[in-house]
């Protein structure tokens, strides 16, 4: 299966196949996992094999549960899918989501693309058995055959590249005919003044990390990026309903979910 759509596969190593050539990925990942380490969201295989469920001593417990929530719902949207799709999880990270994606739907065919390296390989150290293909590569460099995806599911990483139309059109590019793009647990700004009050937060934030190089990297989005694809909101964190969920203690996704078809 993946010879029929990877392209340019330079080599593959502890379990992870590298795609392309690696160009000025070296000083995201760097700051970038500063950062991670910084927050304590750098994890052993161990926590890595269980999320979304941190154990309730862990210090980010309470935060998992609203990623576990966010997961739980796609899952059950992925289980209603009879066909075997092939999907990939764009921005994968440690590939957790890629796992619970495995795991719901089985027949399917995970590819998981990051460009960090060390959370690639502990994807493959984790879940060695799960049979998702960990690939190592830039969305932008020519890695993949048109028309090779079902579906492009990206999962907290939306706010990791600077240009949505551009990313959308490759992405569109990459689906097949009626496919679909899923955009979990990013943030999206209404106004531009809600960006640049964003802007502002990231900034100070990264800086009290002492990781200004990091603002670089990071991202805000609106709801006008979408106006000019076929988007539809099957969750919206405001809705009456969950906000009644909120009020009530349930863990509910602070952020919208987005589908952009292919059409």
């Amino acid at each position: 299966m993946m010879e029929g759509l990877i392209k340019n596969i330079s080599k593959t190593e502890d379990g992870v196949v590298i795609l392309g050539e690696n160009k000025h990925q070296e000083t995201f990942e760097s700051n970038y996992l500063k950062v991670r380490e910084k927050e304590g969201r750098i994890f052993s295989d161990e926590l890595v094999k269980i999320l979304p469920h941190l154990p309730k001593s862990h210090p980010l417990h309470k935060e998992w549960l609203y990623r576990s929530e966010t997961q739980s719902r796609f899952c059950k949207y992925l289980s209603s899918k009879k066909e075997t799709l092939s999907i990939l999880d764009l921005g994968c990270g440690n590939a957790w989501f890629s796992a619970q994606m495995k795991s719901t739907l089985p027949q399917a065919n995970i590819f998981a693309l990051d460009v960090n390296t060390m959370e690639l390989q502990q994807a493959a150290r984790a879940f060695p058995e799960n049979q998702i293909t960990f690939l190592h590569g830039d969305i932008f460099q020519d890695i993949f055959k048109s028309a090779s995806f079902d579906m492009i599911v990206l999962n907290s990483s939306l706010q990791y590249f600077s240009d949505f139309k551009l990313l959308m059109d490759k992405l569109l590019e990459l689906l097949k005919k009626d496919g679909e793009i899923h955009i979990l647990d990013s943030p999206f700004y209404k106004t531009a003044q809600n960006q640049k009050e964003a802007r502002n937060r990231s900034h100070s934030y990264f800086s009290g990390m002492h990781v200004k190089e990091m603002i670089q990297h990071y991202h805000h989005h609106s709801f006008d990026d979408l106006k000019n694809f076929s988007n539809t909101i099957l969750c919206n964190p405001n809705k009456t309903w969950n906000s009644i969920r909120k009020i009530l203690g349930q863990k509910i996704s602070l952020f919208p979910w987005i589908r952009i078809a292919k059409t």
